[in-house]
Formats: C-alpha cells, structure tokens, sequence
C-alpha cells in the first residue's frame, strides 16, 4: 500500500504543474482575442452589460490596473 501511495502522490506532483501552465495559457489566449476586439472597437470604456472579463481588458487598456492587479480584483470579487 506504501508503494502504491508514493506512486499516487509523485503522479499528481507530476501532473498538478501542467494542468496549472494549460489553465494559464487558455486564459491568456482568451484575454488576448478580447483585448484584440476591444483594440478593434476603439473604444475602453465599460458598456453597462459587459462582462467582469471584458471589463478587466478595458480596465487594463485604460491604464486604471495593470492585467494582474485587474484579475485579481475580479477573483477576489472586488470591483471598483
């Protein structure tokens, strides 16, 4: 059982880090096509029915944050 447990938790160390980087990589390339449309649109003020993603683009493209302190405000449920 102490071999089979050893075995089970050097699997998860192994695969935690890669699910983590694919994770952040989805999330960049969904920032980056909403950031390419916002770019597009000329316009980084908010819409009142934006969503909180598009939302922390345009806050990120005005200067008021930048991309990490925006995405922590919207993970911590804080917006101003």
């Amino acid at each position: 059982m102490t071999r089979l447990r050893g075995r089970v938790f050097r699997l998860e160390a192994r695969k935690a880090p890669v699910a983590a980087s694919e994770a952040r990589k989805r999330l960049a390339a969904k920032l980056a096509r909403m950031e390419a449309v916002v770019v597009a649109s000329g316009d980084a003020s908010d819409r009142p029915g934006a969503s909180f993603m598009e939302r922390t683009v345009r806050r990120y493209l005005r200067g008021d944050a930048d991309m990490g302190d925006a995405l922590r405000d919207v993970i911590g449920g804080r917006w101003p």
